[in-house]
């Protein structure tokens, strides 16, 4: 079972507290690095040291164990994620319809570029079965489909008046898998077809691509 993650400040001599928040930072970006590349099992405390660049008893300084950090890392990537989520589908409602297709696609696109560590993780953790799979569901998964299934409601409602709806539980599949293979299977992207995904100008090529889908779907 999780135990309880606070981000408060410990206090002991010789670790001012001005030094913690980048520490952290660093600590959390480098798991979140390696748990992407690794998964849970094939990440140590030692590599994510070394990648952050700090000392390995720094880390059980700020975290009591690698399970706390993960979760952590977790907390801090999915809140930010869900927050841009969660404007978007609040700013889509007045958008004009074309524009409200080229911003969705657009967005999840980025998504995708921006937070393709947590998305390689949550692809690998949903594999498998028990405590961390279960916390992904329940924090990411599930509220980022609920937020996607209402936009989907928001293009049916406006777009597609007089017609049948498309359904979210099939749409949101296809466009989020659409919009964040690339960017998970990155090398075999760059072995197949030679694309280096980590391009910005490939990801404007396949917000273009995705925004062309989408209004066949609920203009053209």
């Amino acid at each position: 079972m999780r135990k309880k993650s606070t981000n408060t400040k410990k206090t002991r001599r010789g670790h001012p507290s001005a030094d913690m928040p980048p520490a952290i930072d660093k600590i959390r970006n480098a798991g979140l690095i390696l748990f992407s590349r690794h998964g849970y099992e094939g990440t140590s405390i030692a590599e994510i040291a070394n990648l952050a660049g700090v000392a390995k008893p720094l880390i059980h300084y700020h975290f009591s164990s690698k399970e706390e950090l993960w979760y952590s890392v977790i907390d801090e990537a999915s809140g930010a994620l869900l927050k841009e989520l969660d404007a978007f589908r609040t700013a889509a409602i007045g958008l004009p319809p074309d524009r409200m297709i080229s911003v969705l696609a657009a967005m999840t696109v980025q998504y995708s570029f921006r937070f393709f560590h947590i998305v390689s993780i949550v692809d690998d953790e949903a594999r498998s079965t028990g405590p961390r799979s279960d916390y992904l569901l329940k924090v990411l998964q599930k509220p980022s489909l609920i937020a996607s299934g209402e936009i989907v409601d928001i293009l049916n409602n406006t777009l597609r008046k007089g017609r049948a709806p498309i359904p979210a539980e099939h749409l949101v599949p296809a466009f989020m898998g659409a919009a964040s293979f690339p960017f998970v299977n990155r090398k075999a992207m760059m072995s197949t077809f030679g694309s280096d995904v980590r391009d910005e100008d490939y990801a404007q090529r396949h917000t273009a691509f995705l925004t062309s889908f989408l209004r066949s779907l609920f203009i053209e």
